[in-house]
């Protein structure tokens, strides 16, 4: 699972004598501990959790700029279906118990006959661009809980790019998110010259 996932690339395993914090479900309430993203629920509960992804999907479903990002989407489900599903996998991930049936598996099979249009660099950076925005529109009390978060975006967007064979972008993950990322047409492009390029080096060595 994704825990799992975030040890490994982190080179913890579980024969480690690794804190017991870490190993626990309930955050430490102290905002100057460490907080991991499995222990979110503890703090937020459902509806912020909710609450974000639905602000996400909203985004996604207004892109007139980008309709071939949002008809990805929009050819798969409703809005409320992807609200359910993404909802789900959150409260499961972030400690909320098992909500999201099929797990990684799932979303593999989903990724890659559902939404392999935008398993690419440009697609990561468009997703991103709207989850960050959702994430900015959200206040939380503790300081943690918005870096936890994209702690845990990352760790899956860094698994997609391996998996899809993209470079993986650390400026997609950037808050707060400044007035000239209005002009994000220009990066997209930048991205799918690197994407092409990407993709032309890995022919030449397997060839």
């Amino acid at each position: 699972d994704t825990r799992l996932e975030w040890m490994r690339r982190n080179n913890i395993t579980l024969d480690d004598d690794y804190p017991d914090d870490m190993k626990s479900l309930e955050a430490n309430p102290d905002h100057t501990a460490p907080l991991y993203f499995w222990q979110i629920y503890s703090l937020i509960g459902k509806r912020p959790i909710i609450s974000i992804v639905r602000n996400f999907y909203e985004r996604v479903y207004q892109d007139k700029e980008n309709p071939w990002f949002r008809n990805v989407f929009a050819n798969i489900s409703d809005i409320g279906y992807h609200i359910s599903a993404q909802s789900a996998y959150w409260i499961d991930a972030f400690g909320g118990g098992k909500r999201f049936h099929g797990g990684n598996h799932r979303l593999r099979i989903h990724h890659e006959y559902n939404a392999s249009e935008i398993m690419n660099a440009r697609g990561a950076t468009r997703w991103m661009f709207h989850m960050r925005r959702a994430l900015q529109d959200h206040t939380f009390d503790d300081p943690r809980i918005q870096p936890c978060i994209l702690d845990f975006l990352k760790i899956k967007m860094i698994g997609y790019a391996e998996d899809h064979s993209w470079s993986f972008d650390e400026t997609d993950f950037k808050l707060p998110i400044t007035d000239d990322e209005a002009d994000i047409d220009r990066s997209l492009s930048q991205k799918e010259e690197l994407q092409a390029t990407h993709e032309e080096t890995k022919d030449e060595i397997k060839n």
